[in-house]
């Protein structure tokens, strides 16, 4: 059998030998055609004719040289590009020569395409090689043919003649040529599968061994690409990363794979101290990512140590590369060559490490360790901030941890809370979390603190060194249940609070008025309402963050700090929000009037925040908007808890309510109008408002029109004429018409004077049934008298007498065409209604008071046209 075993690999061995020595008849095949075309060059040039030099080798690129270049049949090449260059001078023209036309290319294909079409057959090419020595090590083991020591032994003896034959074939041609870095790029693939396969499957060396093998194995590839080109490295590097895969034992322990990965990444980083190429360290990226995504999987073995992983990348990452071993240097930017405006700015650096930080978030997510999570998860941050004192483009790196690490934390505790708990878990604080808390806030205080000591972007290290300890202790708050309504903790909120504003009162008296003073004061007003909302309810954490919009306004006023306007926009946009969405985001209770102080309240700090800033302050808009807003929402809010016996958000309706609403809104909406030109930076948003006030309350005008209309839907009004809802449901909104016909958007003001007539008709009349019915309901099939008839034909042909008036003598046709209109309806009722309706005494007055009106209205337009045309001839 063994005899068997030993005649399959020499089979293996001859066919690969083989398929080595069809690559070196095609090479010398290329050689000798590289060198006709060279010649064929040459003779060109002799000729006269315009010719194009060679390219230079896009692996190294040489120095810029005014000496003269050698001929193109010396000069090495690694792969054409897809466009050559031309000479700089073109040569003169023969004489009587005539130019002939030049046919347009057409558009250039993307590199990485013309790349692709012409070396994909090296890549898969080499690729196969490799394969081929991981698939030979592979029969082995399945058929059993050779023992263990005998299998590894054959792999690396294929690698190594492999590496041996290319580095052969390399010296001896002339030119340079993709297939033979391909094919060491297969050899070092074979020669990681071997050593892997001796460590997984067999177990026949030391961990320590097999691990320095790959580490020379890597380490001389890293060599051999820098003078075989980058084909070596795409598969032999970059290949690499793939070999555990193939040689998996299925053991889901994927610690030697971590390592494997580490040891390649190691060789791709050092490479690129001398050849940096994008297309590499993205690959680098990959590799190492694909592992760590591995290690998160859940029929995987927890590794324990994916933070640690991250961590060590990253240091790989920012030390080989420039040989930055103490992290001390400042960084250049590696930025991708390309057209793209948001492409060409992207730091490859930064880029790496906001996916380590995002992946370092998940897997804390997923894989959490409290009790020795801070060896874990706390080195990568350390690394972060050191990078970050020296180079200026990572400083809002920071930031961007601590964000993402609060999430982590928030979302690691609600989702075992939810899905594996039963909501249990937040009830109290998990073995090793609040210590894991205490030492995330460490870092982050004295980290950032340290970072201050350097004068670039102290305000963002500020920033995070005052604010970072108020986040995690929101944190702790947001997860933890029984830190709600604890004295220990709002007598540290406090304590945390009071604290700061002391050195911020140290601070002033000894002049030190900047950025850090601005950020403690922002810090110590966060840390006072996280202690009121621990000790008190929802409802008032709106009001406290609203008296910190005042006292921050009275501080920014005093002391003219910087940043305190931003944070101030900020405090007033989480009032705006959670008192607008709070039917959605929080519940209150019924016994206790809390929209009183928490609506009210919040309108009346906010007001006060604006009446104090100066008016040259860039806040005050800003104030008085929110204000206005929280107007509205308070008197809404107000009328509801009246309307419905305190249920605020009781789930109904009605027609009070509905009458009250289209006031309120339209005289809103004229307000924010009206602010829009007085606030220049906020315009738009006062527009915006405005209009979609005055949508609401048209929508909601129309719904008392149709849905609660008293002639239909048997709504009660009240038994008082004229003091009733009505004058509220159809009285008001006539006023506020008019007013937005004079004080509202001018393109549709003539359209709210017309809907004010309409209004103001359609009130009086509701009134005149109201005064004639004597009840509650009007509803339009209860009895109508001779007298309400008549009623409605006396007032209404007064009205349309006064608009005909009026419409006259102030010029405006849509009102004297609105008098017209009304005066049409009467004559149709009279003719229509009255005549049969009416009898006796009120049919003659009727008609009598019909036609008195049209002759004194005829009379009157005769009257007043010939008075204008009189004082029109005068002027002439």
């Amino acid at each position: 059998m063994e005899v068997l075993g030993i005649l399959g690999v020499l089979i293996a061995l001859f066919l690969l030998i083989g398929a080595v020595l069809g690559w070196v008849a095609l090479l010398k095949v290329n050689s000798s055609a590289h060198r006709i075309r060279a010649l064929e060059k040459r003779l060109a040039e002799l000729t006269g004719q315009q010719v194009v030099t060679s390219q230079r080798p896009d692996w190294v690129k040489p120095e810029r040289s005014d000496a003269e270049p050698l001929p193109p049949i010396d000069t090495p090449e690694y792969y054409p590009e897809s466009q050559p260059e031309t000479l700089s001078e073109p040569l003169p023209q023969a004489v009587g020569s005539h130019e002939t036309p030049v046919d347009i290319e057409p558009a250039a294909r993307p590199a990485w395409l013309e790349k692709a079409k012409s070396m994909w057959m090296v890549w898969l090419g080499g690729a196969s090689i490799g394969l081929a020595g991981i698939f030979l090590v592979k029969y082995s083991i399945d058929q059993g043919l050779l023992g263990p020591l005998a299998r590894v032994i054959v792999g690396l003896i294929s690698g190594v003649g492999l590496h041996l034959a290319a580095e052969f074939w390399r010296r001896k041609a002339s030119h340079h040529y993709a297939s033979i870095p391909a094919l060491a790029g297969g050899a070092s693939i074979t020669l990681f599968a071997a050593l892997l396969a001796a460590l997984h499957l067999y177990q026949l060396w030391p961990p320590m061994v097999v691990f320095t093998g790959l580490v020379i194995v890597s380490m001389a590839t890293m060599l051999l690409a820098l003078v075989q080109g980058p084909v070596l490295a795409i598969i032999g590097i970059l290949g690499a990363f793939a070999v555990p895969v193939l040689v998996s034992t299925g053991s889901h322990n994927v610690n030697g794979a971590l390592i494997y990965s580490l040891i390649v990444a190691t060789s791709a980083f050092a490479l690129m101290h001398w050849v940096y190429r994008p297309w590499l360290w993205l690959g680098t990226l990959a590799g190492a990512g694909l592992w760590f995504v591995v290690g998160l999987l859940p029929q995987m073995q927890n590794p324990g140590w994916l933070g640690i992983y991250l961590t060590i990348f990253a240091y790989l990452m920012a030390a080989l590369k420039d040989h930055n071993f103490l992290l001390q240097r400042t960084l250049q930017p590696l930025l991708i060559e390309t057209t793209d405006p948001l492409l060409k700015r992207l730091d490859m650096r930064v880029m790496t490490l906001l996916l380590l930080l995002i992946g370092q978030s998940v897997a804390l997510v997923l894989q959490p360790d409290w009790s020795y999570g801070w060896f874990n998860w706390l080195p990568l941050l350390v690394i972060l901030f050191v990078l970050t004192r020296n180079n200026p483009g990572f400083s809002w790196l920071p930031w961007l941890a601590l964000l993402t690490q609060a999430a982590a934390f928030l979302v690691a505790i609600w989702m075992r809370a939810l899905w594996y708990e039963s909501g249990q878990y937040l009830n109290t604080a998990p073995p090793g979390y609040l210590i894991m808390i205490l030492l995330e806030a460490l870092v982050f205080f004295l980290f950032s603190l340290w970072n201050q000591t350097r004068a670039v972007h102290i305000g963002r290290s500020a920033s995070l060194t005052w604010l970072s300890p108020v986040i995690w202790m929101a944190v702790c708050y947001a997860t933890v249940f029984e830190i709600h309504g604890s004295w220990g903790w709002f007598v540290m909120a406090l304590l945390l609070g009071l604290s700061l504003m002391g050195y911020v009162g140290l601070r002033v008296r000894s002049g030190d008025i900047g950025v850090n003073t601005a950020w403690l004061v922002i810090a110590a007003h966060a840390a006072y309402s996280i202690a009121v909302v621990i000790l008190f309810s929802q409802a008032s954490l709106t009001l406290a963050l609203a008296l910190q919009v005042l006292s921050l306004v009275w501080i920014s006023r005093r002391y003219q700090l910087e940043n305190v306007e931003s944070v101030v926009k900020g405090l007033l946009a989480i009032v705006v929000i959670r008192l607008t969405m709070n039917p959605w985001l929080l519940s209150y209770p019924d016994y206790a009037h809390w929209s009183l102080w928490t609506y009210g309240g919040s309108f009346a700090v906010i007001a006060a925040a604006a009446w104090l800033c100066q008016s040259g302050q860039n806040i005050k808009p800003w104030l008085t908007a929110v204000a206005l807003h929280l107007l509205v929402l308070f008197l809404n809010t107000e009328i509801r808890y009246w309307l419905y016996d305190g249920v605020i958000f009781q789930q109904e309706y009605s027609f009070t309510e509905a009458a009250i609403n289209t006031s309120l809104w339209g005289a809103m909406a004229i307000i924010y109008f009206y602010r829009s030109q007085f606030s220049a930076r906020l315009a738009r948003i006062y527009l915006i408002g405005a209009k979609v006030l005055m949508l609401m309350a048209v929508v909601n005008f129309g719904a008392m029109l149709t849905l609660y209309n008293p002639l239909f839907s048997s709504q009660p009004v009240g038994t008082i004429p004229v003091f009733s809802l009505l004058i509220i449901a159809y009285g008001l909104p006539a006023l506020i018409a008019w007013l937005a016909s004079r004080y509202f958007f001018p393109a549709v003001r003539q359209y709210c004077l017309l809907f004010a007539g309409f209004t103001g008709w359609f009130y009086i009349s509701l009134e005149i049934r109201h005064i004639w019915q004597s009840g509650e309901q009007l509803v339009f099939w209860r009895f109508t008298s001779n007298a309400e008839l008549y009623t409605y034909s006396l007032v209404w042909l007064v009205m349309a007498g006064l608009a005909l008036i009026l419409g006259i003598i102030r010029e405006n046709k849509n009102i004297y065409r609105t008098g017209l209109a009304l005066l049409g309806l009467v004559v149709a009722k009279i003719f229509l209604v009255d005549m049969s309706g009416l009898s006796g005494l009120l049919r003659v007055l009727s008609f009598m008071g019909l036609g008195l009106c049209l002759l004194g209205l005829a009379f009157l337009h005769q009257f007043l046209s010939a008075r204008k045309q009189e004082s029109v001839a005068e002027k002439i």
